[in-house]
């Protein structure tokens, strides 16, 4: 990964183009297989999922390269996430997420465990299927209250372009993002 970062960094990650983060880059690796990030429509045991995200200056120049690197074809798609907080413990303190979902028609709920390695994002991940359908992510959000648990605002909206690589033997899941409020972003899985 060391490498691949080393070429396509330039100027297009970190917004003063500082390329200070290098020293705590790691292997990558899924740990076990997990669905291309949001089918929704596939149940998966646990899992562990490996990511590491960076900021980015211009997605367009970006995906450019990778192109060139030989990634497929990228696939935009729009993420709508709700993120709750448990009604008893506090995830701030515990590292633990909880949210819902929508991807088009298709709704998943996804745990992400505390993590177990800060430098790379690694966290135990369990994602199920909820169902498709207009109204579906809003059912299961007046479950999850009557529940107790509370949503976090505000709604996370992102578009997000996926690809994959294979780069050093190992296929890699990519992601250009650009989250709503916050900024554009690589996440490299």
């Amino acid at each position: 990964i060391k490498s691949f970062l080393e070429g396509v960094w330039g100027n297009l990650f970190c917004k003063n183009g500082s390329p200070a983060e290098r020293s705590d880059w790691i292997l990558l690796t899924k740990l076990s297989p997990t669905s291309q990030h949001l089918n929704c429509n596939q149940t998966h045991p646990m899992t562990y999922e490996v990511e590491k995200k960076f900021p980015v200056n211009d997605l367009q120049s970006l995906e450019a390269t990778l192109l060139g690197m030989g990634a497929s074809p990228f696939i935009e798609e729009v993420e709508f996430d709700v993120y709750f907080q448990h009604p008893s413990r506090d995830f701030i303190q515990t590292d633990e997420a909880i949210r819902i979902r929508r991807v088009g028609e298709h709704v998943c709920v996804t745990y992400k465990g505390p993590r177990i390695d800060r430098t790379t994002k690694t966290r135990r991940e369990i994602e199920l299927p909820l169902g498709m359908g207009p109204d579906v992510d809003g059912s299961w959000q007046e479950l999850f209250i009557a529940l107790g648990f509370t949503p976090v605002e505000p709604i996370v909206r992102k578009t997000r372009r996926l690809s994959t690589l294979v780069w050093e033997g190992r296929e890699l899941t990519l992601a250009l993002d650009d989250v709503e409020g916050l900024g554009t972003f690589i996440e490299i899985e």
